[in-house]
């Protein structure tokens, strides 16, 4: 029966991605895999990240994208957190199906898949969605610009310079000048 979870071969149907956000699985069976389907009606970037719902990798994952012809367009396995899976991609206006496996031989637990586009990033609200940064706010020369794209942070005189906190697997960048050799 259509829409109670499970096709007519025993599969689980796939799951609808029509808005931005968090989907929860509840886990993933030996030898089985979860389908997502998500349409773009522009051309933008689109991120898909598999963790825990605590922010860990619970179990080894892989995405795998595909077009509506069937063609590879993005596929990763330990780009996220941990063993988990990351995809930042752009992608053209299109119809695009999504594969989450296990790469273990016992499946996965509960699960995560974030999925992000550029029309529904927000930058400067700590939350990296699509953005290279995201630092929570719309200053720049602190290591995100007010365009939540990487930057320098400008040293001035010698001290200690404490990072503002950037989320999991953003990095700092510092920039500074160094006298001439003669003073």
């Amino acid at each position: 029966i259509a829409g109670d979870g499970c096709d007519g071969t025993c599969q689980r149907e796939p799951v609808y991605l029509t808005e931005c956000g968090r989907f929860v699985s509840s886990g993933i069976q030996p030898m089985s895999l979860d389908k997502f389907l998500f349409a773009l009606s522009g051309d933008t970037a689109v991120r898909l990240e598999t963790h825990g719902g605590d922010g860990a990798c619970p179990a080894d994952t892989f995405i795998d994208v595909d077009d509506s012809q069937g063609n590879d367009v993005a596929i990763d396995d330990d780009g996220g957190v941990g063993a988990c899976s990351r995809i930042v991609a752009p992608l053209t206006a299109g119809t695009y199906v999504v594969r989450v496996s296990s790469q273990s031989d016992n499946g996965t637990e509960e699960y995560s898949l974030d999925y992000f586009t550029s029309d529904c990033s927000v930058c400067g609200n700590g939350v990296l969605e699509v953005e290279e940064c995201d630092d929570g706010n719309l200053v720049g020369a602190d290591g995100c610009d007010a365009s939540c794209r990487r930057d320098a942070v400008i040293l001035g005189d010698c001290g200690v310079y404490a990072s503002p906190g950037l989320p999991a697997g953003v990095a700092d960048f510092y920039a500074f000048t160094l006298p001439d050799a003669g003073r």
